[in-house]
């Protein structure tokens, strides 16, 4: 009995220190929102110098980020396919800015008609159908055309065939519906 009645104690004071702690974390959280509270502020740096980077990191650091700039021209102007899939994988405010001079009028055309869709696929898609989608190819790439494809015909020749047959051949109902 006596351990039952220590067990409900225990439960009731954490549940107040929880109540509390909560209570405690909502007004730290007010008040630095308001401004009063929070952090005290950061002490005033003694020695300067020691505090600035070196300049031969920052040199460094410069000349890493020209060396991967020109990487990324470098792979984006390598072909036309590459401009392409990475055309097609970038946002639509960065495609404003993209470079598309690998490519012919016709290519650049048949790429902006694209949509959404037909752009993640074409990205995801391998430099070889890309490719092959560039120079026409027909059903190149899935369910999207290819440059200078036109919609392909929705009636084949042989149902053309079928449906003219049948529209020869078709006599009027007959009226009399009585068996024999």
């Amino acid at each position: 009995m006596f351990r039952f009645l220590q067990a409900i104690i225990n439960a009731l004071i954490n549940l107040t220190m929880a109540a509390i702690n909560t209570a405690t974390g909502f007004l730290d959280w007010l008040l630095a929102r308001l401004a009063i509270g929070g952090a005290p502020p950061a002490a005033p740096v003694q020695d300067i110098e020691a505090a600035l980077p070196d300049p031969e990191k920052l040199t460094e650091a410069r000349d890493l980020e020209v060396g991967k700039a020109k990487t990324v021209d470098n792979i984006f102007k390598r072909s036309p396919e590459m401009q392409v899939k990475i055309f097609a994988g970038m946002c639509e405010v960065d495609r404003l800015s993209a470079d598309l001079t690998l490519l012919s009028e016709d290519q650049v055309g048949w790429l902006l008609d694209l949509n959404d869709a037909q752009l993640k696929a074409v990205s995801e898609t391998s430099d070889r159908r890309v490719a092959a989608a560039l120079a026409g190819e027909p059903n190149a790439l899935t369910a999207i055309l290819s440059v200078n494809q036109r919609d392909p015909v929705t009636e084949t020749a042989l149902a053309a065939r079928i449906t003219a047959f049948r529209a020869g051949t078709l006599a009027p109902a007959s009226t009399n519906y009585a068996i024999n």
